[in-house]
């Protein structure tokens, strides 16, 4: 079959996209303080004396350097320890500051805020013993380095507090040197004050590559229609040439390589016990999710129940399909301790073991026979991207070093595919023996150390192209939403193809020799036209469900329970980590559950997977008493009636 012009098109456009989007990750900072304690400062978290308490920071940007896409905010208690944060609802906001520092109108706020203001998280603190370091962790905003950032707080909900204590975190009181300045509604104190900043990139993983993502399962997917109901086939089954464009087109890599770097900075620089550092990453992933299911598992029973037979299965298989990604994120996130203490000793010391164990189990279930023992898989290729992060983070994947990693990993993966039983494809494809992602073997182990070498050693030549304001344009409205757009991409899609069946729209399929659809007369053509209607629907679908992903979800959301600032281990402290730990594993297993299981059928019907039965209510479950685990470790409980004293501010 001829190789159709549009289809070459879109494969070239994804492979620049693959190449803009990688330069993102490496152009961006992970992470930047600002100011250098010279005192301390209740103002705002601590102190407040009405019900409504605005504040503001501005920050200047020469202190960034350079771009930053921020997910996470902290600020440290170092010189005065102690006291009790003030209870209340914090909404934090992010800008382009449209004042400059020690320019801020101290009256009207709304004059220092930006035109691109956007909404970073809504937290909950409780009157509790301050943290070391007090952690926000919110939806991601692309700072590009040009023009003062502007950090708006809102404060409501102050109670009169239960301690008289007032918790000091590291400031500069009138000195900070034009690194920045403040604007509240009380007390006294403006030009050269501010609290000591800590912005670090969002602690999941890069989302920018979301676009190529998103564009390819609803191009390349081919749905054809028969009596029996929809069949499911891809485009990349086409064309010879396909399995080998997955070689660049297979960035998935990429988003663990990213995580694995921004986590170990954050676990070197957090002075949070274990399972409230674990707990806060937990919540922030799970929040979406949990609504997600919440939303899906019904919709799915009601569908399989009424649907004619054969028609739901196909389709609402796809529906739970990417929450994989989630559940191992989480648990790579929950080694991140052990990750990091390997590359301390030798930053060699975590990828040769791991690719170690790649190949161990690898040859248990393609050698040996012992299917079920390769999904361990799952967690050792995904932990090999993290500690990659490590590797790329510190700069030692730059230039030859790098190319000369990536040069060997495909020569050895030429090899495995040529002479080795493992397939071509760095996806799964119909007629293929089994598939390279599912479980992830050792062939996709060495793409992932590919993909680091080439990111690492292109790193300089990237980040100035990336630098520039418009790269990020695009890339920055889909980092605000990325969770909520990563799940709810593929229902839209399911509903689109369901839709147009309906009104006999479908674009138009050939059947090849083995029964299944392939691309037939326009096909390509009309999918311009079906991408144009589905962009459209993801993004009314992402607006709606967007909240979901930086708003408080009640019943699950609560404050990270705080430890001693002076890094001693309470009694229990072993006991808490080890069952943060185990409900991270169990978020894993059950997320890897149901994304192999799917909705379908919900919530009676029971399927097998590698030789293991598994029923959706039974992974849901497993997920529910994960979380629960790790909220009961790292969380602490909002007091009733928690209040503030009022106290007078100087």
């Amino acid at each position: 079959m001829s190789i159709s012009i549009p289809n070459v098109r879109f494969l070239a456009l994804a492979a620049l996209a693959a190449c803009i989007l990688g330069a993102g990750q490496a152009a961006q900072a992970a992470a930047v303080t600002i100011g250098t304690v010279t005192g301390g400062n209740c103002f705002p978290l601590s102190c407040g004396i009405s019900a409504n308490t605005h504040y503001q920071q501005v920050y200047s940007a020469a202190a960034f350097g350079g771009p930053i896409t921020i997910g996470e905010i902290d600020f440290f208690q170092t010189l005065f320890v102690g006291g009790s944060q003030a209870a209340g609802t914090y909404t934090f906001s992010l800008s382009h500051a449209a004042r400059a520092v020690n320019a801020l109108d101290t009256v009207d706020f709304a004059r220092n805020i930006g035109a691109d203001s956007t909404l970073f998280g809504i937290f909950t603190l409780a009157d509790t013993g301050a943290p070391a370091t007090l952690q926000f962790t919110g939806a991601s905003f692309f700072y590009d380095g040009i023009g003062d950032l502007l950090l708006d707080i809102q404060v409501t909900g102050f109670a009169a507090s239960s301690s008289p204590s007032q918790a000091f975190y590291d400031a500069m009181n009138g000195d900070s040197g034009g690194l920045f300045s403040r604007a509240h509604d009380f007390g006294i104190g403006f030009t050269g004050y501010g609290l000591v900043t800590h912005f670090a990139a969002a602690p999941v993983p890069e989302p920018s590559a979301l676009a190529l993502v998103v564009l390819g399962h609803s191009s390349m997917g081919i749905v054809g229609w028969t009596d029996a109901g929809p069949l499911i086939s891809t485009s990349l089954t086409v064309y010879w040439w396909a399995p080998w464009a997955t070689w660049i087109l297979q960035i998935m890599p990429l988003f663990f390589v990213a995580g694995g770097a921004v986590n170990a900075r954050s676990w070197r620089t957090t002075r949070d016990p274990y399972a409230s550092w674990l707990w806060r990453r937990v919540a922030r992933l799970m929040r979406p999710v949990w609504v997600y299911l919440i939303i899906m598992a019904p919709v799915s029973g009601l569908v399989s129940l009424l649907a004619p037979q054969g028609f739901a299965e196909p389709l609402l298989a796809l529906a739970t399909q990417l929450l994989w990604f989630i559940g191992v994120y989480v648990m790579v996130c929950a080694l991140t301790p052990l990750g990091v203490r390997a590359h301390t000793v030798n930053p060699l010391l975590g990828p040769t073991a791991l690719l170690a164990g790649v190949i161990l189990f690898d040859w248990l279930r393609l050698g040996v026979g012992v299917a079920p023992l390769g999904l361990i898989n799952f967690v050792l290729v995904w932990a090999l991207a993290a500690q990659l992060g490590m590797l790329f983070d510190e700069g030692l994947l730059r230039r030859w070093r790098g190319t000369g990693v990536a040069v060997v990993a495909i020569a050895a993966n030429l090899l495995l595919v040529t002479y080795g039983p493992y397939p071509r494809s760095m996806v799964g494809m119909r007629g293929e023996p089994f598939s390279n992602m599912t479980p992830p073997s050792l062939v996709l182990a060495l793409h992932t150390v590919a993909l680091a070498g080439l990111v690492g050693a292109a790193r300089p030549a990237l980040a100035r192209f990336a630098a520039g304001r418009r790269v990020w344009t695009g890339t920055t409205a889909i980092n605000l939403t990325a969770m909520t757009l990563y799940l709810w991409h593929l229902p839209v899609l399911i509903a689109l193809y369901a839709g147009l069946h309906a009104v006999a729209l479908d674009r138009p399929v050939e059947w090849a020799a083995d029964g299944y659809p392939v691309p037939g007369p326009g096909f390509w053509l009309w999918t311009l036209a079906f991408l144009a209607v589905y962009l459209a629907c993801v993004a009314g679908v992402v607006r709606l469900m967007w909240p979901a992903e930086v708003g408080r979800l009640p019943g699950w959301d609560r404050p990270a329970r705080t430890g001693p600032t002076d890094g001693r281990r309470l009694p229990g402290e072993a006991a808490r980590s080890a069952s943060a730990g185990i409900g991270a594993a169990l978020i894993g297993i059950g997320t890897l559950m149901l994304a192999a299981i799917g909705l379908v059928g919900f919530p009676t019907r029971v399927t097998s997977f590698a030789g293991i039965p598994l029923n959706a209510v039974a992974a849901i479950g497993l997920m529910a008493l994960g979380g629960l685990l790790v909220r009961q470790a790292g969380s602490s409980r909002i007091p009733e009636g928690a209040t503030n004293g009022n106290r007078v501010l100087h």
